[in-house]
């Protein structure tokens, strides 16, 4: 996985556990001056203690696009689950955008963002 990669070490088995790791996650990656955050699953990992959910932070929309590809139905060992950007607030965000969302965005260029 490119880009700033962090493993949060608090359960994740509530909504509102993964709220908060996430908006805990969303502002260290915005103290790191990335702008993407990427919200994914260790599928090797399931029974850790935060259930497999892993944060990487990306600096630019390239890395987002090679870490979508990397992160797609083929891959057995990690599962992208959002993609959020940290120049918008993170309320704004829901639960990020699929990969299918991000690779369509970005074939509709910079209007659609």
């Amino acid at each position: 996985m490119p880009g700033d990669r962090e493993r949060a070490g608090s359960p994740a088995r509530t909504p509102a556990v993964v709220s908060r790791r996430r908006a805990e996650a969303f502002r260290r990656g915005v103290a790191l001056r990335a702008a993407y955050m990427l919200e994914y699953r260790d599928l090797g990992d399931p029974e850790a203690e935060d259930g497999g959910v892993c944060f990487a932070f990306l600096r630019s929309e390239a890395d987002v696009d090679a870490a979508v590809e990397e992160l797609g139905e083929d891959n057995p060992y990690e599962r992208l689950l959002g993609v959020f950007d940290l120049r918008r607030p993170l309320a704004e965000q829901g639960a990020g955008l699929t990969g299918d969302e991000w690779l369509e965005r970005q074939r509709q260029g910079p209007a659609s963002r």
